[in-house]
């Protein structure tokens, strides 16, 4: 396996790849999160009204506080999206519109590849 290998890699910078990223960094795994863009669609959203503890939070605000969370637990997050990826023996080989090339145990897609 590459040396540079990741346990996870999360397809979808949106609220579920940053949610699925704290569950990740709670278990300890080497976790690399890759989206297009902050936040996904959720960024944009005017209010949501369906968030525990919140009665309303504008999507803006809501994708801040989760990166932030996300990105104190020590998970990597890049907005380079994915345009391949490619199963291999033991690891899936990864890459990205930046031309980066990346190797991982497991990958989560959770957006659409581009």
């Amino acid at each position: 396996m590459p040396e540079n290998t990741y346990d996870l890699v999360i397809v979808g910078s949106g609220p579920a790849g940053l949610m699925a990223a704290v569950y990740a960094a709670r278990y300890k795994l080497k976790t690399l999160v890759l989206g297009k863009e902050f936040g996904s669609a959720a960024a944009t959203a005017h209010k949501i009204c369906n968030v525990p503890t919140y009665d309303e939070i504008s999507g803006m605000e809501f994708m801040e506080k989760m990166e932030a969370q996300v990105r104190k637990l020590g998970v990597q997050i890049e907005y380079d999206p994915v345009t391949n990826i490619e199963g291999k023996q033991n690891h899936f080989v990864v890459a990205t519109e930046n031309a980066q090339i990346l190797a991982a145990k497991k990958i989560m897609v959770l957006s659409y590849l581009s």
